[in-house]
């Protein structure tokens, strides 16, 4: 923020306390600018203050600084290009005025108008060049402009005449951050918060610059330390959050996100970063009222729709994860992920057709997977298509030789085919690579049950609940097998 110069009020603060309740009895003090000023001053209300100000300014038009205040309460009241007329007029009585190139200068940026600012300020440092604020407020303005390097010299210049200043080493340090000289960001930091350890930006700053060199432990003390000074900064709670995520203490992080939409419940970047994290966690129906918030904010956030997908996808609800990937889709149609996602969606709401047109879609944009040849071949295979299915399962073998979970897959459409020898060759790869698949030994007993060799399959039912006992299709099927077995033995 640019500086600007207070105007001192004379006199002590008795004095001052004395004013305040000054009354006008004498038709001298009526007709006295300098009374109707420190009225002017004595005042909180704006409307008040400008109306003191008036009467002085009719007594005394020259009078420098009670033009200086009118300025600022016009300023502040929204009435800029009144207050802009006031410095022309300071200016035509005193072309030299340091405290109208402090004032207007300060009133152009906080304006917007960084160029004007940056051409009053080059004839006012020429004049006053030992005035550290005209460069620090140059530089402010440089800033803004991204013009960083000449920033840096006006506030390295400010800080030679006033290297006390630690809200100038905290500019200065922030434009060393801006142009990733990060080591010497932090020491300028050093040198502001050894002045002044109160000032929370300065803590926040450091922990900026210690983030990008990915000393991450160290930011996240810093950032703590910005947080005691300045706990209900929602900003602050985040730059905490994103610390603890990378430094995988999730849990944390989630905790720090809370605190942060406390402060800012809208906050988009919490609520998707909360939504993120209990998606890891598989916390679906959280991370969905989460992402649901986030699109409130941001109703095209592809992120915030896609854990939305994911989330109604993982809860079952298939059809409104469809829904959510189509939403992503229509704003960018070329994410082939997408598309299988929306494939895979869709294969569980049983629109099969459209669930192959969606995996087509993500192999003609390079996106041709082991795990969506395998989605697409279960869409085939409910269709009936059974060796367009076979061409499949194959092609994703090809792909991924190490998807084991293909063998059970193609296995179960031989055993739909009545293929049931077939059908047990699949199962066998697949169990001797990974011995105690729960899924492979239900459906190889399931075979056996079929083929009436009821010893086997009981021993794959049996294998399937030892390892699982709470595997209810095993459990089922160990009962009926039993069942049978024993009402053989019994006839």
């Amino acid at each position: 923020m640019a500086k600007r110069k207070s105007i001192k009020k004379k006199g002590n603060r008795e004095e001052l306390a004395k004013e305040k309740f000054f009354k006008l009895n004498k038709k001298s003090d009526e007709n006295d600018a300098s009374v109707w000023f420190k009225r002017g001053m004595d005042t909180s209300d704006p409307e008040k203050k400008l109306e003191c100000f008036k009467r002085a300014y009719k007594l005394n038009p020259e009078f420098e600084n009670l033009l200086l205040q009118m300025a600022e309460v016009l300023f502040q009241a929204g009435k800029k290009d009144e207050a802009f007329e006031l410095f022309d007029m300071i200016f035509a009585i005193n072309p030299d005025s340091e405290n109208a190139f402090l004032n207007k200068g300060a009133f152009l940026f906080e304006d917007g108008r960084d160029e004007e600012a940056l051409e009053l300020y080059a004839r006012a440092v020429i004049l006053y060049p030992e005035n550290d604020w005209m460069w620090v407020n140059r530089g402010n303005s440089f800033s803004r402009l991204e013009n960083y390097e000449k920033a840096l010299e006006c506030y390295t210049r400010a800080l030679e005449i006033d290297p006390e200043a630690a809200e100038t080493w905290f500019s200065k340090a922030g434009v060393l951050n801006t142009l990733d000289r990060n080591e010497e960001a932090i020491e300028a930091y050093d040198r502001g918060l050894a002045l002044n350890k109160k000032i929370f930006e300065g803590w926040v700053g450091k922990g900026a610059a210690l983030q990008k060199l990915e000393r991450y432990e160290e930011a996240l003390e810093t950032y703590e330390k910005a947080l005691k000074l300045n706990p209900k900064c929602a900003d602050i709670w985040i730059s905490k959050a994103d610390m603890l995520q990378i430094l995988k203490r999730d849990p944390e992080s989630l905790k720090a996100y809370y605190k942060a939409l406390e402060i800012e419940p809208d906050n988009f970047y919490s609520l998707l970063s909360s939504a993120r994290i209990l998606m890891r966690y598989s916390k679906f129906q959280d991370a969905l009222n989460y992402a649901d918030a986030a699109l409130k904010c941001s109703p095209k956030s592809l992120e915030a729709l896609k854990i939305k997908g994911d989330a109604n996808y993982f809860l079952g609800r298939h059809r409104r994860a469809l829904q959510a990937f189509k939403k992503i889709l229509a704003i960018s149609p070329k994410d082939p992920e997408i598309w299988i996602s929306k494939g895979c969606a869709a294969n569980y709401s049983g629109s099969f057709e459209e669930a192959i047109e969606s995996f087509d879609m993500a192999f003609a944009l390079g996106s041709e997977t082991s795990s969506a040849r395998a989605h697409r071949a279960y869409s085939l295979r409910k269709l009936g298509k059974y060796e367009d299915a076979f061409e499949n399962y194959d092609r994703a073998l090809t792909l991924d030789p190490e998807n084991l979970n293909i063998w059970d897959a193609k296995g179960v459409t031989y055993s739909y085919l009545k293929e049931y020898e077939k059908a047990l060759e699949c199962f066998d790869k697949l169990l001797a690579i990974r011995p105690d698949d729960l899924s492979a030994l239900n459906n190889k007993g399931t075979v056996l049950y079929d083929l009436e060799r009821y010893e086997e399959a009981l021993e794959c039912f049996n294998r399937a609940f030892e390892i699982n006992p709470n595997f209810q299709e095993a459990k089922k099927n160990r009962q009926i097998i039993a069942r049978i077995l024993k009402e053989k033995k019994t006839s």
